[in-house]
């Protein structure tokens, strides 16, 4: 949905909602791997700090906003070009992104929510 709104608002057909979609979709596979397997069950409702812990929590973030990032700048080129200023694009506005979500995860402070298996 932020996808679609923020293209809307700005006139792009599709070229913020593709890159969104793709993390969706990779996601639940990353998290697969981050979290260890016996927890699962006692896990938090959503990722964060205090699920995580800092390190998985960086990787989770890191990788998504790199592919998010990658995605948007390929499509929105629809080619590579000079390949050194495509991925010195992608990660300077990966690094920013990072930067802006470790930022509010520090200061908003969000209660956990635990995963339950009632109905």
């Amino acid at each position: 949905m932020f996808g679609l709104s923020l293209d809307y608002f700005t006139g792009t057909t599709g070229l913020h909602a593709a890159p969104c979609v793709l993390i969706a979709y990779i996601r639940p596979y990353l998290l697969n791997l981050l979290l260890p397997q016996e927890t699962i069950e006692q896990s938090y409702a959503e990722p964060g700090v205090n699920s995580m812990g800092w390190a998985p929590y960086a990787v989770y973030v890191g990788f998504l906003a790199f592919i998010h990032h990658f995605y948007l700048v390929l499509i929105e080129w629809l080619q590579f070009g000079d390949f050194v200023y495509f991925l010195g694009k992608v990660v300077g506005t990966t690094l920013v992104s990072f930067m802006m979500i470790v930022l509010s995860e520090l200061l908003f402070l969000r209660k956990g929510k635990y995963r339950t298996n009632a109905a």
